[in-house]
């Protein structure tokens, strides 16, 4: 239902933390008041400078959120594993000072015994509505989105994220977006 979200966005951001570009959304998203949703992985936390970037997500109200640990398809995973991914990454969220609540399945992936297990572990599974396809546009140092990488995107948006990506808000009048803080290319549309 088109009308449901209202000309409402969520904004999320996965794939954190980079000590290069995850401060400079931050930036962004502060200078205009909003507030976001970090789904961190794990392996990305190497020390005390990400572990910084955490607490700086937490102090400015925005969510930080589990993305697992090494951004596997958990789909093909042992659940012993599928649960070392989780438990890894809720441990470096909660070293930030809170309890993680909303987790997101890598690529949105996931297996009826995964989704319960994770729904288990009292998470709440977040997907999203729009994918911007900032992934794509971030595989050319052009910020072409080639349409062997994702088919999905019109070819008049292949040279444009802000178009895609605001096009598909108009087309759902809203919704939860799909953008990764890792990428240069983000940082640069985001205030767009």
């Amino acid at each position: 239902d088109k009308s449901a979200f209202a000309k409402r966005v969520t904004l999320t951001f996965d794939d954190g933390p980079n000590p290069l570009t995850t401060p400079k959304v931050l930036d962004i998203l502060k200078e205009h008041g909003i507030h976001a949703t970090f789904f961190i992985n794990g392996t990305r936390v190497r020390g005390e400078t990400e572990r910084a970037i955490l607490k700086r997500i937490v102090a400015e109200g925005h969510i930080l959120a589990n993305h697992s640990q090494n951004h596997l398809d958990l789909k093909t995973v042992s659940a012993s594993k599928l649960e070392s991914e989780i438990q890894k990454t809720h441990a470096e969220i909660v070293g930030a000072g809170v309890t993680p609540r909303y987790f997101r399945f890598p690529f949105g992936s996931a297996s009826c015994s995964g989704m319960k297990r994770v729904q288990d572990l009292g998470y709440i599974v977040t997907g999203w509505h729009i994918d911007t396809a900032d992934w794509c546009f971030a595989k050319s140092s052009t910020g072409y989105c080639s349409p062997s990488t994702f088919r999905y995107v019109p070819d008049q948006y292949r040279n444009s994220l802000e178009g895609y990506a605001m096009s598909q808000v108009r087309a759902k009048d809203g919704g939860i977006l799909l953008f990764h803080d890792i990428h240069p290319n983000t940082v640069a549309v985001l205030p767009h």
